[in-house]
């Protein structure tokens, strides 16, 4: 078995977020200390009595020029579930989003594409932050054309939903009234500037994602046909083996399901490369250390010389990917280079996210 050497490379995702202040010359503040998620809210957060939209139903509408076959209208939708479900406990209004993608004049415009112009500086995105006194009909802001407030959003390489999800909750949030200092913490707190007060990195937590329900795609290009369906099934079983628990080493409600969209999925599975079998994981620090809090994607890489071996192996790097520092019975058994693991830390260059 070539599963010998386990490469465990830490990508930084650095979240979008550049803001634009409207009516004011004052730029986005640096995080204060403390700001974890139970922090109580400041007299700045107190909800405001009127919406700078003038009204709480909101129509966000699409313009994607990627030319991409990456569903982003999903991350979108997802990113405006999530506010929908938590602008009561985080919005300084009251807000309910209704994506339609196709809008003419919607309220809200999520500009996508490969190179955006924000007007500021070179980000990932970039959103105004709108005052209490604050009306996007009357603004002259060049965040604002006609009357549609314009929501940037760069092209991500990554073929992950989560990390556009992600990136489109930020600058909602700022849409929202929320600078980087606020709550959420996870999705406002700029990389590289986060706060000040260390944050649980994922090699101490129980659970290292946001959410239960993880999806997972199985890349099998690469392999025979003959063999696609053994892998499935493999994989099938080592879901299932983690779903009921893994032995209780694992959180009762972990859901994770196969899916057929890789930019769909949160796990990746590249089956028969030329690679040893291995591991890659990507994911978000909101503090100020280089270690991660919780992942947005993970890529599980199966040799090809280990295809009859594709249960343990899937199995070992669903480990990491569920709970590091703890290998469910089931798995603790195989070799990985005599438990010995090359962990490489990487970052994402020339790429100014705030």
């Amino acid at each position: 078995m070539r599963f010998e050497i386990v490469s465990i490379a830490f990508i930084l995702v650095l979240i979008a977020g550049c803001s634009g202040a409207l009516e004011t010359t004052t730029p986005t503040p640096e995080p204060t200390e403390p700001a974890s998620e139970n922090t109580e809210l400041t007299e700045e957060q107190f909800k405001w009595d009127d919406s700078p939209f003038g009204a709480e139903r909101i129509i966000v509408g699409i313009n994607d020029t990627t030319n991409s076959s990456n569903n982003f209208t999903y991350a979108a939708s997802a990113a405006l579930q999530y506010w929908n479900e938590h602008v009561d406990e985080y919005g300084r209004y009251d807000a309910h989003f209704v994506l339609k993608p196709n809008a003419t004049n919607p309220d809200i415009e999520i500009r996508r594409a490969k190179q955006i112009d924000c007007p500021k500086q070179k980000w990932s995105g970039c959103a105004p932050i709108p005052r209490e006194t604050t009306e996007f009909s009357n603004s002259d802001s060049e965040y604002v054309e006609n009357s549609t407030v314009i929501v940037r959003s760069e092209y991500s390489s990554y073929k992950n939903w989560r990390i556009d999800r992600n990136n489109v909750v930020h600058e909602i949030g700022h849409v929202l009234g929320l600078n980087h200092n606020h709550r959420p913490i996870w999705a406002l707190a700029p990389a590289g500037k986060g706060i000040r007060q260390p944050v649980q990195d994922v090699s101490e937590a129980s659970y290292p994602w946001r959410d239960a329900k993880l999806k997972v795609y199985i890349n099998n290009s690469s392999i025979p046909k003959g063999e696609r369906t053994k892998i499935r099934n493999s994989t099938q079983s080592a879901l299932d083996y983690y779903n009921s628990g893994a032995e209780g080493t694992r959180i009762q409600n972990l859901n994770l399901e196969l899916v057929d969209s890789e930019y769909n999925a949160d796990i990746v599975i590249n089956a028969g490369t030329d690679k040893n079998s291995g591991l890659n994981r990507w994911g978000r620090s909101v503090d100020r250390d280089d270690n991660l809090e919780f992942f947005v994607k993970g890529v599980i890489y199966l040799n090809s010389e280990d295809i009859d071996q594709s249960y343990e192996v899937i199995g070992r790097m669903l480990a990491y990917l569920t709970r590091p520092d703890a290998i469910p019975p089931e798995f603790d058994h195989v070799s990985v280079n005599n438990q010995q693991e090359r962990t490489s830390n990487e970052h994402i260059a020339n790429n100014k996210k705030g």
